[in-house]
């Protein structure tokens, strides 16, 4: 489902002065640069291809925002953790026997990333810590 139906109905169960707490992955800023700019629209396309996610769901922080705030959530807070999270999780499964810990299937998205060039997906998408509050 696109995430603006996922906000929506988030939005509709939860309690008067609730709050919605998620980490999600979404698109970096777009760079400015157009060789960058082209790397950034490859790697979210191959993304798409082999993750299967909606294009609607390709979105930077400022239309996560609106895309909350649109489902009627008041305040909310977008943290980025991707500093935190993507490269020391890269350097521990580089590590020799890491990924022999792991059963097989749970090894193959490792695999593609790395098919996919990690030093240009990891430019394309930032993790993020999001909060929304329902008014009350």
């Amino acid at each position: 489902e696109p995430r603006a139906a996922f906000c929506r109905e988030a939005y509709r169960v939860l309690r008067p002065g609730g709050r919605l707490v998620l980490a999600d992955v979404i698109a970096a800023p777009t760079p400015a640069a157009w060789g960058a700019r082209l790397r950034h629209r490859a790697s979210w396309a191959a993304m798409r291809a082999k993750w299967g996610v909606p294009p609607a769901n390709v979105e930077t922080q400022a239309a996560y925002r609106q895309t909350l705030q649109a489902s009627g959530f008041g305040r909310v807070d977008i943290t980025s953790i991707w500093a935190d999270v993507c490269p020391p999780l890269h350097h521990w499964l580089a590590q020799p026997g890491r990924l022999r810990r792991f059963h097989p299937r749970a090894r193959l998205p490792w695999h593609a990333l790395r098919r996919l060039d990690a030093h240009v997906v990891d430019g394309a998408v930032d993790d993020v810590l999001v909060s929304a509050d329902k008014p009350g």
